[in-house]
């Protein structure tokens, strides 16, 4: 399985999470050990969540010893899949004492709760950035309504250098900085109309 397998170090709230995706069924799994640590568990808390997982009827599905090699390069591994990873701590109690005597455990367990299960998730997604074709596709209608708008302005006696500023504005806010600096004005310019 191993040769199958993308292992990565994912950091999370200042720790490091160590996760692996099968490439061929797409599953990501989580070391446990490394969740566990990372919340701040003692080694014998750890330790439990490790047994609890495995004992566990419905998170024993999602469990899967990794040999050595994969997440330590001397020690077999307990992974977690991803998509379990909410159910497993959420079976976690955040008791009053756990608050009263570990309030960072307490806090962290509660992002981890929350978060970790997606920027797991995401650390393996591929993101492409937009083609240019699809980041240009808008363009038309932006340039439509940037006419009917030049066209009110002028019919209201807007400045040309304010309205050059609008339409720059509004370009901006469609397509990000395109390093248009037009003389006179100000390059962020707060009001680009007169209400008279």
């Amino acid at each position: 399985m191993n040769s199958q397998l993308s292992v990565k170090t994912v950091p999370f709230m200042g720790d490091e999470l160590m996760a692996a995706k099968d490439e061929k069924s797409g599953k990501i799994y989580a070391g446990v050990s490394y969740i566990c640590k990372g919340i701040g568990f003692s080694k014998h808390e750890k330790d439990r969540q490790v047994a609890n997982i495995q004992k566990d009827e419905v998170l024993k599905r999602g469990c899967l010893k990794f040999e050595a090699g994969v997440f330590d390069q001397n020690n077999e591994a307990i992974a977690i899949d991803n998509d379990f990873i909410p159910l497993w701590l959420a079976k976690i109690s955040i008791t009053p004492a756990m608050k009263k005597e570990h309030p960072e455990v307490a806090n962290k367990l509660v992002q981890y709760q929350l978060k970790a299960q997606k920027v797991l998730a995401d650390a393996f997604l591929h993101h492409k950035a937009p083609s240019a074709k699809a980041k240009y596709r808008a363009l038309p209608p932006v340039n439509h309504s940037v006419e009917i708008l030049r066209k009110a302005w002028a019919a209201a006696g807007v400045d040309v250098k304010r309205s050059a500023a609008a339409v720059s504005g509004i370009y901006k806010k469609v397509y990000g900085d395109l390093g248009i600096d037009i003389p006179g004005v100000p390059a962020e310019c707060e009001k680009t109309y007169d209400k008279e």
